[in-house]
């Protein structure tokens, strides 16, 4: 903030999944529902606005941000208090995809400069301490906890949400709590349509394309995201016939591409050299080529099929 010459720091939040996290990390205030802001000084202690509406919403004594308002309209609230404090640049992040517009039109008309601060501060969240990546790798437990559950409930003739049903309890049993979105790519004879969906009442037959895209948090509210495409056994050794040449053909092809990414390097070296190399190439010509990166053991880095004794 010193950097930036700012005078505060506004972190928007609310209940969309994955616009609540910002709020958890600089409050301890887990968001049920509509909307809060933290308003953060430069000097002194930081404020959770709250809308009237939301009074009785949330555990308000689980922060560790004690200082609380709850204001008609919190952007008039923000605005009078930057204006007390002669504040002449507030940072906002979520300015443009979570502050509600009323409070926006607040602030627009004072007389501080707004600043536009979501880039720098996903900046500032992308670097994990070593505690955050302990939660981190909790998210995932629970997120591979739950797939598993889902490939023992699967079975031909049953709904696409009945076999959903067993990750989620095992989501919300570990501490997910709301903070999951759990979707389907579905199609039939091994093909899928073209779009996401809620699992459904649809009925599973024996030679569907499954892939269920899981995303949850722990109790720590760190997202993590599990994808795997899932065939009925005897589907999975019939694609095994023409996804061979496949394999050869693409491996081939990324023999012959620059590798800009291992996993011993950073992310900061990653996109040095490849930078570099567009620079080399012209942007048009490059082509990065990234080792896939997941948590889960190298022996589950497949497409899994199911059994009919699972």
């Amino acid at each position: 903030m010193r950097r930036e010459s700012l005078d505060a720091l506004i972190v928007c939040g609310n209940q969309y999944a994955g616009f609540e996290g910002a709020v958890f990390y600089v409050s301890g205030f887990e968001i049920v529902h509509r909307y809060v802001y933290v308003l953060i000084p430069l000097e002194g202690e930081p404020t959770l606005v709250f809308p009237r509406e939301a009074r009785w919403i949330g555990d308000k004594a689980k922060p560790w941000v004690k200082d609380q308002v709850w204001p008609d309209v919190p952007g008039h609230w923000l605005a009078e208090r930057a204006s007390e404090r002669k504040w002449k640049r507030v940072a906002v992040y979520g300015m443009n995809f979570v502050m509600a517009v009323r409070d926006y039109r607040e602030l627009a008309k004072a007389s501080f400069e707004l600043v536009p601060f979501d880039t720098t501060f996903d900046m500032v969240r992308a670097v994990k301490s070593e505690e955050e990546l302990v939660e981190v790798r909790d998210a995932m437990d629970i997120i591979l906890d739950g797939f598993w559950a889902l490939v023992a409930a699967y079975e031909p003739g049953k709904t696409e949400a009945e076999i959903m049903a067993p990750a989620v309890e095992r989501f919300f049993a570990r501490g997910a709590g709301p903070r999951m979105m759990n979707i389907l790519l579905s199609g039939t004879h091994g093909e899928a349509e073209a779009a996401f969906k809620v699992p459904g009442n649809r009925v599973v037959a024996e030679n569907d394309l499954l892939l269920y895209s899981l995303e949850v948090t722990g109790t720590g509210c760190y997202w993590v995201e599990f994808s795997r495409r899932s065939f009925a056994e005897k589907s999975a050794r019939e694609r095994k016939r023409w996804r061979t040449p496949i394999l050869k053909r693409w491996k081939r092809r990324a023999s012959s591409c620059v590798p800009v990414n291992s996993p011993a390097m950073s992310t900061r070296e990653s996109l040095k050299n490849l930078r570099n190399m567009a620079l080399r190439l012209g942007t048009s010509r490059a082509t990065a080529l990234a080792p896939p990166c997941s948590n889960i053991r190298p022996s589950e880095r497949r497409a899994t099929s199911f059994s009919r004794k699972t």
